[in-house]
């Protein structure tokens, strides 16, 4: 997992300053409230991804009943989303960006130390993101996870952050 800023300078760098946007997808995740026709409100969750790679940008979101509905469940399902859509497509190398540290903290986790999250929440939905990771390794691309600044007017972050409110 790398992170476009390095340990010394903290400070946040998007990625179109020093990279071309279209190498990259970027993923987001949603969790908010929305009003039912009969007047109830419910929760809505949803996993969303932005990929300009082919020219034009193709942003995708789902959604998902029962089970944990959590910002960061979400923001984890985003990125999960982004490594499946890869399918069979050979790349040197998959650069995903996400503006959640925590999911990255979790993937790394689940990286470096998987027995210590056994019993963590979204456990599965790890599992799936490393074994999707694995799966491109296997077949020669090398993954690369960001971090980026939320709602900074980074077009990619935004277009992630709208797909999955979709």
């Amino acid at each position: 997992i790398e992170n476009l800023w390095g340990n010394r300078n903290k400070q946040y760098e998007a990625p179109r300053r020093r990279y071309r946007a279209s190498t990259f997808i970027y993923t987001d995740g949603s969790r908010r409230q929305v009003e039912l026709e009969n007047g109830t409100k419910e929760e809505r969750t949803g996993a969303g991804t932005w990929d300009p790679r082919g020219g034009k940008p193709i942003t995708q979101g789902i959604r998902w009943e029962g089970g944990s509905q959590t910002v960061n469940r979400a923001e984890l399902m985003a990125i999960w989303l982004a490594l499946e859509a890869q399918g069979n497509e050979t790349r040197n190398e998959v650069k995903i960006c996400t503006d959640s540290a925590n999911a990255l903290h979790q993937v790394n986790n689940m990286r470096a130390k998987p027995y210590m999250m056994e019993r963590h929440q979204h456990r599965d939905t790890l599992h799936g993101i490393m074994g999707a990771i694995e799966k491109l390794n296997e077949a020669g691309t090398a993954v690369k996870l960001y971090k980026v600044k939320a709602h900074i007017g980074i077009i990619g972050n935004e277009g992630a952050d709208e797909a999955a409110k979709e």
